[in-house]
């Protein structure tokens, strides 16, 4: 499955101010969303410390690490965030 994951703040900075990463995962796999996050890490080590730290996103609700994918499914990745 081809997965278009919204990224923010430092990691779509560090991106070249991409809004959007593409990941493949193999179809045969149950796809969680710590696969994904765990995947994104591999694949773009140059946001891998911010990605590990970032929270998950599905259609517009922060999901647990074992929420499996769908292949329509709109994601993204939240880093964490600061007050001042």
């Amino acid at each position: 499955m081809k997965f278009e994951v919204r990224i923010f703040a430092g990691m779509a900075d560090t991106m070249g101010n991409r809004d959007s990463i593409s990941i493949e995962l193999d179809d045969a796999s149950i796809v969680t969303s710590r696969l994904l996050r765990e995947t994104i890490e591999e694949v773009y080590p140059e946001i891998a410390p911010l990605a590990a730290r970032s929270r998950v996103v599905v259609n517009e609700t922060y999901v647990a690490d074992d929420h499996v994918l769908g292949s329509s499914d709109r994601l993204a990745l939240i880093p964490p965030v600061s007050g001042g």
